[in-house]
């Protein structure tokens, strides 16, 4: 089957629960870290361009206090979807998206479903690289 789709069937045991939890711990403090390291970088005084780095700094540096929720959401899916194999590049960017998705009505943020897409993918590459017998779905 198709590694787009699929992961190797009890591949949560494979990557374990607290692999899976740790990385996402990481992932869900990473834009926060960023953020700050854009907020020395800018200064909204300077044109356009300043302000939008502030922006983007200000938006980063906020999403934990939001993303928490999603990420409380999509990591019960993403243990079930690695028990039962299905766990593969599509899976994943689903989860995130629909995690992201339900969140941004409740915050009123437009890109959360994005955001959650690409955290969950981030999640899929991360946990790929460093358990990649969970992934292998085999022939």
């Amino acid at each position: 089957m198709s590694r787009h789709l699929r992961s190797a069937p009890g591949g949560l045991a494979l990557v374990g629960r607290v692999r899976l939890v740790l990385t996402a711990t990481v992932l869900w403090l990473a834009p926060g870290a960023v953020g700050a390291a854009l907020f020395a970088l800018a200064d909204p005084g300077a044109g356009e361009g300043g302000y939008r780095l502030w922006q983007i700094a200000s938006a980063l540096g906020v999403s934990p206090l939001f993303s928490w929720a999603g990420w409380l959401m999509a990591l019960p899916l993403t243990a079930l979807a690695l028990h039962v194999g299905w766990f593969g590049w599509l899976p994943a960017a689903l989860i995130g998206a629909f995690a992201g998705w339900l969140i941004g009505l409740y915050a009123a943020a437009d890109y959360a479903g994005a955001f959650g897409m690409v955290m969950l993918l981030a999640l899929r590459a991360i946990l790929g690289a460093t358990a990649p017998a969970a992934f292998d779905p085999g022939s």
